[in-house]
């Protein structure tokens, strides 16, 4: 008698352990959901000259948005050919999306690249005709202020287009900065209409 009650017992355990292993995986299974699917509203490819804080301007969302959404780490560092995740809440379109291998965007402004820490390339598309721009770089990826420090200048073509690189002075970095880099943005100013053109860009070592 005793023997048929401990098996049944037992049984009965087994069954309730067997149950709550079963609810607990439906609730464990309910809860883990893919997170890409939810979190990009669209993908962007990188392009070549392409910098994340360009990206995020071009779609209206923050700088820390889109390395979260792509899961960065500062220094944040894309690679041409890459898919960005771009979240939600972006209250802006795309201005100027690169195709083929230039980096020459669709509208007037300003496109910068780096080499390193102290060599950059500026061009300036379509701005106006024969016209020497002053070129300064400021220290952030924020609205400049201030004089920041002077380059030098470039001179546009009929067309409105230049190309020049410009050296960085290595006053411009800190001890930790030629470690992991930094923020920079650099601006076009026409002397005779004071117009600015201003790119952000992250300088790697």
């Amino acid at each position: 008698m005793n023997k048929n009650l401990n098996a049944v017992s037992a049984r009965r355990v087994i069954a309730g352990v067997l149950a709550g292993l079963i609810v607990l995986s439906v609730l464990l299974g309910s809860s883990i959901q893919p997170a890409t699917a939810q979190t990009c509203s669209s993908y962007y490819k990188v392009q070549s000259g392409d910098t994340l804080s360009g990206i995020a301007v071009k779609y209206g969302v923050t700088v820390q948005a889109l390395a979260a959404a792509n899961n960065l780490k500062e220094p944040y560092q894309i690679l041409v050919g890459q898919q960005l995740c771009i979240p939600p809440g972006g209250s802006l379109q795309p201005t100027a999306v690169a195709t083929g291998s230039g980096t020459k965007p669709a509208t007037p402004g300003i496109a910068v690249t780096e080499n390193g820490l102290y060599v950059v390339t500026v061009k300036a598309n379509k701005l106006a005709a024969k016209t020497p721009y002053y070129v300064r770089l400021y220290t952030g990826n924020r609205p400049p202020r201030g004089q920041g420090i002077r380059l030098g200048t470039i001179k546009t073509d009929k067309a409105g287009n230049a190309t020049k690189a410009f050296g960085i002075p290595s006053t411009f970095y800190t001890k930790r900065d030629t470690l992991i880099g930094k923020y920079a943005t650099v601006c076009l100013k026409n002397p005779w209409n004071d117009a600015v053109h201003c790119q952000a860009i992250y300088m790697y070592p």
